[in-house]
């Protein structure tokens, strides 16, 4: 009987824990997150997204009762694009008439995003948020799968650094002592990518997905 007048004590606590941010999340959370980058250029007709990736850790600080939080961040992440282009018009020599000659341009960067995160105030362990802020990236190396007589002209004229701003939307789910971490965001490339364009002034533009957890 003891075991059974307990039951409904014990889920009241679990409730409770899951619904009421942690003191030390009121203050901050660090952890570290993770995803999928769609990757491209701006201004290049043929450009297609690169799927690359991203990873690194978050910190955020948020007063205690305020809608408001901010995350810097620092991540390894892979920006880029594909072109796909019709074989005959390359060179006679590279695809047949019929074929399509596929190129991808991968760029690895060292990113620091500083968010400003502002979170709708609904009750429960699900906090829905929306956040924007400026990035800058500085460029660690380039990778080219193409044509390889190409590949060291567009490498070497890589600019080092990179910035732009970020826009997201994103849900924190509170469970017990931790959080997890869902957001989808654009980053918007402000910064030509090249010291001498391809094309026409290229920036990156990239949509990114990631998960994270915060202890």
């Amino acid at each position: 009987m003891k075991t059974i007048a307990r039951a409904p004590l014990f889920l009241f606590l679990i409730l409770i824990l899951c619904s009421v941010k942690p003191v030390h999340a009121q203050l901050f959370d660090y952890g570290l997150r993770g995803g999928a980058n769609f990757a491209q250029f701006s201004n290049v007709d043929d450009s297609e997204f690169h799927v690359g990736y991203h990873f690194g850790a978050f910190l955020n600080i948020s007063p205690p009762l305020s809608p408001v939080a901010i995350q810097p961040e620092l991540l390894y992440t892979q920006f880029g694009s594909k072109f796909e282009f019709p074989g005959d018009i390359l060179n006679g020599s590279i695809g047949l008439p019929n074929s399509t000659v596929t190129e991808t341009m991968k760029m690895n960067y060292l990113q620091i995003p500083v968010l400003v995160k502002y979170y709708f105030p609904l009750p429960g362990p699900v906090s829905p948020n929306m956040y924007a802020g400026p990035y800058v990236g500085f460029h660690l190396d380039s990778s080219y799968d193409g044509d390889e007589d190409f590949a060291d002209d567009w490498e070497d004229s890589v600019r080092d650094t990179d910035y732009g701003l970020v826009l997201g939307l994103g849900t924190e789910i509170n469970i017990l002592l931790n959080t997890i971490h869902i957001d989808a965001r654009y980053n918007l490339g402000l910064e030509s990518i090249f010291d001498e364009p391809l094309d026409n002034d290229e920036k990156h533009r990239v949509i990114s997905v990631s998960l994270g957890f915060a202890f």
